[in-house]
């Protein structure tokens, strides 16, 4: 076969445009050669290779001449860099095996580099990776064998895939790492995807398996489990970051939107640090229960809340519900920054793993550094900056309803102050999450039973924050805002903090207001309108009280 000059142009509606030319194509005996020419002579490339029809067999290799295979076509439509040094393909044999038609082959590349703001924040490459594949195609599903081998470097995975279309959609993914040595399966970790561990040096050996099921029409039944095996696993030397930082007194500075906010020292030094010998056990049991019930047993992952979020997000058709603990909370606010990628999240479990598995604190030190770093309002962090910052108290006096009110705010801090009426007590809608976390708590011996919602009534925002509160006959749509954005949540800080503060995490004496620009309707409602409205109101508050004893918690995230 030979073709000359044949032309293929794809013009995205003048958002990404994409030419290839090739001026030369031949087969001679099984011999295939190639020039192409990109965007008007912006890069040649070659295929080149092997063609055995008779035999089922190819062997073909992509790359370009004097730099890289890429494309700007991805960066224009995707915003991604995607480029390689070589691709080479090799099918091996291709016949039916019983009912499926098997593939047998390989695919490798060279110097793979991949950047996109979803996967990491800078270029992850991958030197040298092959894949020895055996891929089934059966009436009604497409399978990769388990008998298939990835090689990273020196390690091995054993990877199985399938995807069953009819009659309902099913997703099986199996993951097999014998056991390797852990130093080798560390140095086959692409560059720049765990950048606080690169130069980590680590002994013995590691075992790896995932197993995943997914049935579209039963997503409640998903099997998910996940294991690291270690035998006699040590760690050497670390890396670019010490995990064990947290053991000592540290700078922890806090981002938002990827721009420092300020330098909290965690540690006796800063006025507003709290010993966990000094946080009420109102607040400690409360977010305990609310966020990691079996933080003290487990190892850093509780993978039944994993599959239940699978389950959820699922159904929900977008992610809705995490599966982090307090562990992984920690590891992600001390070690890592707040972007989310995927990257960051790989990076996330793998240090947890390192630190819940080589006790590197105590579960202790863990929850007392949690406890003074996490977001609790707009520059609010810390368990001591909190509680004074809304009630003008030490964390040890906090009582029952303080302490179930500030665990709440954990998901979403920045929305703190639309919780609260204009004289200071929270709003309705806040019962029945009190009446839920309170009667666990109750349950497990935690608070005494209350039939009065467990200090709902007694939480009191101090008087000097009242006066940024905006009317209660104002509507903010908190939904519409992220948990990471700062508006419009309502800002109470005085940006002027003197050296002291910004170093310490230290409050000022004084309050100053920044109030964000919100729209509020001002047109003046007539006696009717507002009787309905206050109709409407009384109608919710009841609806919301009867709720109150299902013991389904996701209809109290949906309240908020």
């Amino acid at each position: 076969m030979e073709v000359k000059n044949l032309m293929l142009a794809v013009n995205d509606n003048d958002t990404a445009k994409l030419k290839f030319l090739t001026s030369t194509a031949t087969i001679d005996d099984g011999d295939l050669t190639s020039t192409i020419l990109v965007n008007d002579n912006e890069a040649t490339w070659h295929v080149n290779g092997k063609l055995k029809p008779g035999r089922k067999q190819l062997d073909v290799m992509l790359f370009a001449e004097k730099s890289p295979v890429q494309l700007q076509y991805l960066n224009d439509k995707l915003h991604a860099k995607f480029s390689f040094d070589t691709v080479r393909t090799e099918m091996k044999s291709a016949d039916y095996s019983g009912d499926a038609f098997k593939i047998e082959g390989s695919w490798s590349v060279k110097n793979l580099l991949v950047n996109h703001p979803k996967i990491a924040s800078n270029d992850i490459i991958i030197h040298d990776a092959k894949i020895e594949a055996d891929m089934l195609i059966g009436e009604n599903y497409l399978a990769l064998d388990s008998s298939s081998t990835i090689l990273l470097k020196n390690a091995a995975i054993h990877p199985y895939l399938k995807y069953t279309l009819s009659p309902n959609k099913i997703y099986e993914v199996k993951v097999r790492a014998p056991e390797q040595g852990a130093q080798e399966l560390f140095n086959s970790f692409p560059q720049g995807l765990f950048e606080s561990l690169e130069g980590l040096k680590v002994s013995g050996k590691l075992k790896y398996d995932l197993d995943f099921y997914l049935d579209s029409s039963l997503p409640d039944s998903v099997k998910f489990s996940s294991g690291l095996t270690p035998t006699n696993f040590k760690i050497l030397k670390w890396g670019k970051t010490n995990l064990q930082k947290i053991n000592k007194d540290f700078i922890y500075t806090p981002y938002e939107r990827g721009k420092p906010m300020r330098d909290i020292l965690i540690g006796p030094g800063n006025p507003n640090f709290t010993p966990l010998s000094e946080v009420s056990s109102n607040f400690k049991n409360a977010i305990l229960t609310s966020e990691d019930p079996s933080f003290f047993t487990h190892k850093g992952f509780v993978q039944e809340s994993i599959r239940k979020s699978f389950a959820v997000n699922f159904k929900e058709k977008r992610f809705v519900r995490g599966g982090s603990t307090i562990s992984m909370q920690l590891v992600k606010n001390v070690f890592l920054s707040r972007q989310k990628t995927l990257a960051r999240k790989a990076e996330e479990i793998l240090i947890v793993w390192l630190i819940e598995n080589n006790h590197l604190t105590t579960k202790n030190r863990m929850l007392e550094v949690y406890f003074n770093i996490i977001e609790m309002g707009q520059n609010v962090y810390g368990i001591g900056e909190a509680t004074r910052h809304y009630f003008g108290k030490r964390p040890s006096d906090l009582n029952i309803g303080e302490g179930i009110f500030l665990a709440n705010i954990v998901p979403r801090p920045k929305i703190a102050l639309y919780k609260f009426r204009g004289d200071g007590g929270l709003k309705d809608y806040m019962y029945p999450y009190f009446k839920y976390i309170g009667n666990i708590m109750a349950k497990r011996g935690l608070t005494p039973p209350d039939t009065s919602g467990y200090g709902f009534y007694n939480v009191h925002l101090r008087e000097g924050l009242r006066q940024y509160l905006l009317p209660d006959t104002t509507t903010i749509d908190t939904n519409a805002f992220d948990s990471d954005d700062p508006l419009p949540a309502i800002e109470t800080h005085d940006a002027s903090k003197n050296l002291f503060d910004r170093l310490f995490g230290g409050e000022t004496k004084k309050d100053s207001v920044s109030k964000p620009t919100i729209t509020v309707d001002t047109v003046k409602k007539t006696r009717k309108q507002l009787r309905e409205e206050k109709e409407s109101n009384e109608e919710k508050k009841r609806s919301l009280k009867n709720n109150s004893k299902t013991n389904n918690r996701s209809i109290y995230w949906l309240i908020y």
